[in-house]
Formats: structure tokens, sequence, C-alpha cells
């Protein structure tokens, strides 16, 4: 779609061109350029290995959860500590 001298692509239009899904940041809003991304295990939210601070590539067995799911998660389980009885 051509407007005012630029081309406006929608998610529609780049996913018909490129014949399957196209993944968007939820980082920085952009699609899938070909730099490397990383799935969340959670809810498969693709992001920008820049937009989440990676910088070398996790092993492949590595589970990876994103900002959101991590926020969202329930906090891990503590140890208790028994406790001591205080000498009178």
């Amino acid at each position: 779609m051509k407007s005012g001298g630029f081309y406006v692509e929608t998610l529609k239009n780049t996913s018909t061109a490129l014949g399957g899904e196209v993944y968007y940041c939820p980082g920085c809003g952009l699609p899938d350029d070909g730099s490397p991304m990383i799935g969340c295990d959670s809810c498969d939210l693709w992001y920008h290995w820049p937009c989440v601070n990676i910088k070398v590539a996790p092993a492949d067995d590595a589970e990876w959860y994103c900002p959101k799911c991590i926020v969202g998660a329930p906090p891990a389980k503590k140890k208790k500590k028994k406790k001591r009885k205080k000498d009178p």
C-alpha cells in the first residue's frame, strides 16, 4: 500500500507476502528481521536478543521466560528455616 511516498505494510500484508506467520517483538514492536530471536517458554512471544539483553546464544535445552512472564510468575518457594528457641 502506498501512502505519500512511503510504503506501508500491515501485519496482513507482511505475513501474506512472506507466506507464513511473522513474529513481532514486544520489546521494540518491530517484526522479525532475520536477527536472532528467542521465544518465551511460557507465553510463546518472541523477542530480539538485544531487546532482552541476550548477548550469547543460550543452550538449546535452556528454558527462557520473557520479562512479562517473570513478573507474573508466582514467587519461587523458599525453604522454611526452623526457628530456634531462644535460651531464657
